[in-house]
Parts: C-alpha cells; structure tokens; sequence
C-alpha cells in the first residue's frame, strides 16, 4: 500500500473537494489525513452529483449537502 502524497497548504475555514480514481481504503486514507487539516469541510466529488461533503467542522456546511463545482478540465483529453 502507497502512502498518499503531502497535503498542500489549506487555508483554515476552507472546502477542501478530493477527486480522482482510487480504492475506498484509500478513500479512507485522505479523510484521515485530511481530519486534521486547518479546513472547515471535506466533500468528495462524485461525477454523477458534484462533491458530497462527508465531514465538517462548521455550521456553514452539513454532512450531505452537495456542493456543485466545475472541475479543471483533465489534462488527459
């Protein structure tokens, strides 16, 4: 199992959106990570409903409220 890649700077009270192709454990792997992170939210972004907030420590985003992004376009296309 890899470890996941240093996380970037996180402004404090941010929505952090994590995307990308990966296992569920590693999945599991970033909101651990990520928990103790300066950010106010985390949202995982499904392509089919835009990113889900799965945790939060502010009364500014619920757990399950989608948020509606646009996404880069991949450097793949």
């Amino acid at each position: 199992m890899g470890s996941l890649p240093p996380l970037p700077e996180i402004p404090r009270g941010s929505l952090v959106i994590v995307e990308g192709r990966a296992p569920i454990w590693r999945y599991g792997m970033a909101l651990h990570l990520l928990h103790a992170s300066p950010a106010a939210a985390i949202a995982f972004y499904d392509p089919r409903l835009g990113a889900v907030v799965v945790a939060t420590h502010s009364q500014q985003w619920q757990v399950g409220q989608v948020v509606d992004v646009t996404l880069p376009a991949s450097k793949e296309e």
